[in-house]
């Protein structure tokens, strides 16, 4: 079994929570917007 090349960093699992929450809407929005940029230039 490989071992990792770079030493272990810890995760801190409450900001990592918070960052998803923060990340899922903006994700979701640039889906949207790529979305309607593509229906747009087929009008």
């Amino acid at each position: 079994m490989r071992q990792a090349q770079w030493p272990s960093v810890g995760l801190d699992a409450e900001k990592h929570k918070g960052r998803n929450v923060v990340e899922r809407p903006f994700c979701t929005l640039m889906l949207w917007r790529a979305l309607a940029a593509r229906y747009d230039n087929s009008l």
